[in-house]
């Protein structure tokens, strides 16, 4: 499916906008991915978009993951709906946690473990779910050990606080009286006060760059999307064997471009 009709399918579905569907879809075609993790679909449309470029490219399989709460509260239209109607579902295994997406992360290391290892699984992971560091922090670590080696991870919303997202939707940063099974919908976790500098905190942002960034493992580093998104690639994959990862990496891109031509 061409990006044109992926994004005139989805126009009036919410978050992700032209911009960042272009974005995604054209890596998507240039880096093509086999396997897509993405952890927090809404009502999908960033699901139907990976999916649109994975139909193009003729290859590839996406494993979404959200809250079992979406089945409520992102219904009109639901993840189901869309890729229905874009021909898409062949591509996406839509899976839903009762708690968070962080416990279906530890059930997947359970089925990649072999013998003393775990096999990763996946060329691309996008992040867009809690925007709470508490929970993506843990789901960071997990899914690094599912990355495979070349990998790309893009992390959405770096710019995100609860403090300002209350203020913007008129909510108090008060907790709700809390009782049992009473939770806060983004992040789906018992909502307990936060101090001043965790409400105004950019929790996405902190993970981007105290967990990613000094992360050894890690380079290739970008802000895109007026410094909402957060790319990153882990090292290691045929590109790194052939070129390297250091400052110097373009040099050995070139000696191999001229061997080939003489």
């Amino acid at each position: 499916m061409k990006i044109d009709d992926a994004l005139s399918l989805t126009a009036d579905v919410l978050w992700m906008d032209e911009s960042m569907g272009r974005e995604l879809y054209a890596f998507i075609m240039k880096a093509r991915p086999k396997r897509i993790l993405e952890l927090g679909f809404a009502y999908g449309k960033s699901t139907v978009i990976m999916a649109a470029a994975l139909d193009e490219l003729g290859e590839g399989m996406i494993d979404t993951v959200d809250l079992e709460v979406t089945r409520e509260i992102f219904k009109d239209p639901s993840i189901e709906d869309l890729l229905k109607e874009a021909k898409l579902s062949n591509l996406v295994n839509v899976y839903r946690e009762e708690h968070s997406y962080t416990w279906w992360l530890k059930k997947k290391l359970d089925l990649q473990i072999k013998g003393s290892k775990i096999v990763p699984d996946y060329d691309f992971c996008y992040l867009d779910g809690s925007h709470n560091f508490t929970v993506d922090s843990c789901a960071f670590s997990i899914v690094d050990r599912l990355l495979r080696p070349g990998a790309t991870l893009l992390l959405d919303d770096l710019k995100y606080s609860y403090g300002q997202m209350n203020a913007r939707q008129g909510k108090s940063n008060e907790p709700p009286p809390l009782t049992i099974d009473e939770f806060d919908g983004r992040c789906r976790v018992a909502r307990t006060r936060m101090s001043e500098d965790e409400l105004q905190a950019f929790h996405v942002a902190a993970i981007y760059n105290l967990l990613i960034k000094t992360n050894p493992d890690y380079h290739r580093f970008r802000i895109s999307q007026k410094s909402n998104w957060g790319w990153a690639r882990k090292k290691g994959g045929e590109r790194d064997a052939r070129f390297g990862s250091g400052p110097l990496a373009w040099m050995g891109a070139m000696k191999s471009m001229m061997r080939r031509n003489s």
